[in-house]
C-alpha cells in the first residue's frame, strides 16, 4: 500500500495490543501464547526497512510491546548473503537494544527468481539447484534461521500451484493427476539424509555442492551444479 515506516508500525502497535487482549481474555500463557512477529515491509530494501522498524519498536514507549520472532523475504539475493543473514540481523537488534536471541524466520524465499517469460523448464531447474545450496550454506552459517522455501514467482492465479508439484489444484485432486517439477524432486532428495552427515569441503565460492550422509550400509550423495 506504499505506507511510510511510521505508517507501517500503527498497524505492527495494532497487531500486538489485540493479541495481548487475545491472550489476557483467553489465559493463554507460556507456550499456549499467540505469538507476535516482527516484519519489515515487503517492498524495498528488507533489510534496511528491519532497522527502521526495529528502531520504532526500541522507541515505542507502551509497556506491553511484542515481539517474539522476526520474518521477512528474500528474493533474488546472492546465496552467500542469505546464508550470513543472522548476523546482520542480530547486530541490528543490538543496536536497537533489543533480545539477541529471538527466533529468525525467512517466509519467503527463493535464490533464483526470474520472470515467467524465460524458458520454465530452464527456470525450475535452476531453481532446483541454487535452492539447497542457500539452505545448506543458511544452516551452516546462520543457524538460528528457518526459511521456508517458497515461492517461484507472484502470480496471483498460479504462485500456490507450481513450485513443487504441476497439475491440478483442486480439493479432490488424485496423485496420479500430478506430477514433481524440479523443484520437488531436489526437496524430496534432501529429505533422503536421514542419517548422520559426512563432512564435505563445501565452499561458498564453488558452483557446485555435494551432500553426503550414511544410513546404516548405504550412503546417500546428492550433487547439485550451479550453471
Amino acid at each position: 500500500m506504499g505506507a511510510t515506516d511510521e505508517e507501517y508500525y500503527k498497524f505492527y502497535k495494532l497487531g500486538y495490543e489485540a493479541v495481548n487482549e487475545v491472550n489476557e481474555e483467553m489465559r493463554l500463557e507460556g507456550n499456549h501464547k499467540i505469538l507476535v512477529g516482527h516484519s519489515p515491509p515487503t517492498t524495498g530494501d528488507a533489510m534496511t526497512r528491519l532497522d527502521k522498524i526495529l528502531g520504532l519498536f526500541s522507541m515505542d514507549n507502551n509497556i506491553t510491546k511484542r515481539i517474539d520472532f522476526i520474518s521477512w523475504h528474500e528474493y533474488s539475493k546472492p546465496i552467500s548473503e542469505t546464508a550470513n543473514r543472522e548476523k546482520v540481523i542480530r547486530s541490528l537488534m543490538k543496536k536497537h537494544g533489543l533480545s539477541e536471541n529471538l527466533q529468525l524466520f525467512i517466509t519467503e524465499h527463493d535464490p533464483y527468481h526470474g520472470n515467467r517469460s524465460v524458458d520454465q523448464l530452464e527456470f525450475h531447474t535452476l531453481n532446483s539447484a541454487y535452492l539447497p545450496n542457500s539452505l545448506y550454506f543458511t544452516s551452516i552459517l546462520s543457524p538460528g534461521i528457518i526459511i521456508f522455501p517458497w515461492v517461484l514467482y507472484h502470480d496471483r492465479n498460479i504462485q500456490t500451484k507450481f513450485m513443487w508439484f504441476d497439475g491440478p489444484n483442486e480439493p479432490d485432486t488424485k496423485a496420479f493427476e500430478m506430477k514433481m517439477l524440479p523443484l520437488g524432486a531436489s526437496m524430496k532428495m534432501l529429505s533422503k539424509h536421514k542419517g548422520r552427515e559426512i563432512k564435505v569441503n563445501n565452499s561458498l565460492d564453488s558452483n557446485d555442492l555435494v551432500i553426503a550422509s550414511v544410513q546404516k550400509d548405504k550412503i546417500i550423495l546428492q550433487v547439485e551444479l550451479l550453471t
